[in-house]
């Protein structure tokens, strides 16, 4: 068995694979990256496992998928059914190595694999314009981050 099997047979956890999605953005030159973040706008109500700022290159969302059902439970989202509502200009799903196939991910979406030491691009996102309630849930988002850190504890 070849070390990328023995890898893959015992693939990282959701929290392993969203920790490695939020490196990724920062070494792609994100300075506000986040984990695991809601946002709520209007009927806007989602969870980013990943959602990454930058004030030239705009946001990009990382959904995390460990299964193959929890791929297929995703499309029932809002945000992939009106993906105009959907939080982020660049979206990805990050997944371990042929979890799930570059042609079954629909555009504006991409598809990162997790390999042992790195993230590759296994199909590359489109930039996908987003409606004023998305920009107001993911204005929130960073409020919420302000708010957090500069609040005494």
């Amino acid at each position: 068995m070849t070390t990328e099997a023995v890898w893959q047979a015992s693939f990282e956890t959701h929290a392993e694979l969203v920790e490695r999605g939020v490196s990724w953005l920062t070494a792609r030159g994100y300075p506000v990256v986040m984990a695991e973040r809601g946002a709520w706008s209007g009927s806007i109500t989602e969870i980013a496992d990943v959602i990454g700022f930058h004030w030239s290159k705009g946001t990009v969302v990382i959904e995390v998928k460990t299964s193959r059902s929890d791929f297929h439970a995703d499309r029932k989202k809002l945000g992939r059914k009106m993906p105009d509502y959907g939080l982020g200009q660049w979206r990805y799903y990050l997944c371990p190595v042929g979890l799930i196939a570059p042609g079954e991910v629909a555009d504006p979406w991409g598809l990162l694999y997790v390999h042992p030491r790195q993230i590759r691009t296994a199909k590359r996102a489109q930039w996908q314009a987003v409606e004023p309630a998305a920009l107001i849930a993911e204005r929130n988002i960073l409020v919420s981050h302000i708010f957090h850190r500069t609040v005494p504890k």
